[in-house]
């Protein structure tokens, strides 16, 4: 990507991101309001930093904006169907992002474009059971779940750095079904899995990050399908205002993946996850 394009690029993220606070805030329509003007430009600024760290190392974005909405007081069937769905968005721009800029080569017959086929074909089995699942267990076994999952995310992100493993195709295949289910559940839980088990059997943190991306985009999909039309009171009402900040954050990420280091941006994540999923526990079981 030139210079320039780099440039117009960002100017375009920055505008839509200062045009969807403004619209946030000074609301200019005559139907009323999903959300009020504060949290609305909260939800933009919050989706806008978990896409950048997702969107940069293949994971974050619901590992942390599923717990710290729900730490908020939002309700798990507001938050989790509205991540997934934003992610889906998100996920698509940034892969695109990702394959323009050289990050990764997607084109059919790759050894990019076979991991993606293989970590799909389990995703998205693992993400439709969960969501449909989600959907009918208690409110309060769904979010201490959740706390569980981004809690043992972010200690095994930690315990896995600097260790490698022999790639096998059976194992990537593994790793698809098991982010897949975390993915339908707690709306993150994808990328940590995914990216650390890449880089793990050795693949580089740039094909990793951008085969997550594209991965995680497609169970997205399907996860999404199935809370559309699953029973229960999901609610998309968080949507709108996610899926902004998330692909704002794009030229953003796609161009950092070039220079940062993952490893070290991986230790960031598995601390942050590990604080997430405890504080979440204790709202569940303490105060």
């Amino acid at each position: 990507m030139a210079i320039r394009g780099r440039y117009k690029a960002i100017t375009l993220a920055l505008a839509i991101l200062a045009g969807a606070a403004v619209v946030s805030w000074w609301w200019p329509l005559a139907t009323p309001r999903l959300l009020a003007a504060g949290p609305a430009v909260a939800l933009i600024v919050l989706s806008f930093l978990s896409g950048y760290v997702d969107s940069s190392l293949g994971m974050g974005y619901g590992l942390t904006l599923t717990p710290i909405l729900i730490l908020l007081g939002y309700e798990p069937l507001a938050v989790v169907p509205a991540v997934v769905a934003s992610q889906l968005v998100l996920g698509f721009v940034a892969a695109l992002a990702h394959h323009v800029i050289g990050n990764v080569d997607f084109r059919p017959g790759t050894r990019a474009f076979w991991i993606t086929s293989a970590l799909v074909s389990t995703s998205v089995v693992g993400t439709v059971g969960a969501a449909a699942l989600a959907v009918r267990i208690h409110e309060r076994v769904l979010e201490a779940w959740i706390g569980m999952v981004v809690l043992g995310v972010g200690v095994a992100t930690l315990a896995t750095f600097g260790r490698h493993a022999k790639f096998s195709w059976p194992k990537v295949v593994l790793l698809g079904g098991f982010a897949g289910f975390n993915k339908g559940t707690t709306g993150g839980g994808y990328g940590p899995v995914v990216t650390g088990g890449q880089i793990l059997f050795g693949i580089s943190a740039a094909n990793a990050v951008a085969i997550t991306t594209l991965a995680e985009t497609i169970a997205c999909m399907a996860g999404s399908l199935t809370f559309l039309f699953a029973s229960g009171g999901v609610s998309w009402k968080l949507t709108p205002f996610l899926t902004v900040g998330a692909v704002a954050a794009v030229p953003f990420s796609a161009l950092t993946v070039r220079v940062l280091k993952p490893l070290q941006l991986k230790i960031s994540v598995g601390v942050l996850a590990s604080a997430l999923g405890t504080l979440l526990l204790l709202k569940l079981f303490v105060f």
